[in-house]
């Protein structure tokens, strides 16, 4: 049980200091923090931490303009926030996929993300 609370921590702990580090620009550090807690939040049973760091590390890649890797990562992320209805992440992941289909030319699906932001907008 001790061991479960301390991945807690790291988990939440690695994802806000990527987001620091990120704000910072200090990219190398911010991605190895944000992968760390994907890595340690996706074997735990609080999904919403697994969210957040998805999130993080999107934003990372979304930082760095590889909106491909962005978007593989916060569809993931998004698949999750809507299965555990964590709408609030969902309303964030749903913008920057929006914007990684506007930065990738992709007009159709930025279309689609932005309905969708609109309709979860008017729905929390």
């Amino acid at each position: 049980e001790h061991e479960v609370k301390n991945e807690k921590r790291l988990s939440y702990t690695f994802t806000n200091l990527s987001e620091m580090l990120l704000y910072e620009r200090r990219m190398k550090k911010s991605k190895k923090f944000a992968s760390k807690a994907v890595e340690i939040s996706k074997k735990g049973p609080r999904k919403l931490l697994y969210v957040q760091a998805l999130l993080s590390l999107g934003k990372w890649h979304l930082a760095q303009n590889e909106f491909q890797n962005a978007l593989s990562i916060l569809l993931e992320a998004e698949k999750l926030a809507v299965k555990h209805q964590f709408k609030k992440e969902e309303e964030t992941i749903v913008t920057l996929i929006g914007t990684c289909y506007k930065q990738l030319n992709d007009q159709g699906n930025f279309i689609k993300y932005l309905e969708k932001l609109y309709d979860l907008h008017y729905t929390l």
